[in-house]
């Protein structure tokens, strides 16, 4: 959590979750810093699932689910096919990638 004022930092507290750092900054401690900061509200979580980056690794190129969701994600955009073969499209990529 940052503090400022007119442009100036006052404070800066790293903590692992938001009520530590409330707690640590002495301020509105009958609320819970996940309140304060809009961390308990529904449409905060659901647009913060949203935003949550798809990755994953080598060993998961084969989970055609979660590639399904990484392929829709990031590139049915931006391919001008559509309706492209998109487990040819893995499986061909999967195996270049491999030593």
């Amino acid at each position: 959590m940052r503090l400022w004022y007119e442009g100036e930092l006052l404070k800066e507290i790293k903590k692992k979750s938001p009520n530590d750092a409330w707690r640590e900054l002495g301020i509105l401690n009958k609320y819970e810093g996940k309140t304060i900061s809009g961390l308990n509200n529904n449409i905060t979580t659901m647009i913060l699932e949203e935003l949550k980056t798809l990755a994953c690794t080598s060993n998961e190129w084969e989970d055609m689910d979660l590639m399904q969701k990484i392929f829709d994600y990031y590139l049915r955009k931006k391919t001008i096919a559509r309706k492209c073969n998109r487990t040819l499209f893995f499986l061909r990529r999967n195996v270049s990638f491999r030593p």
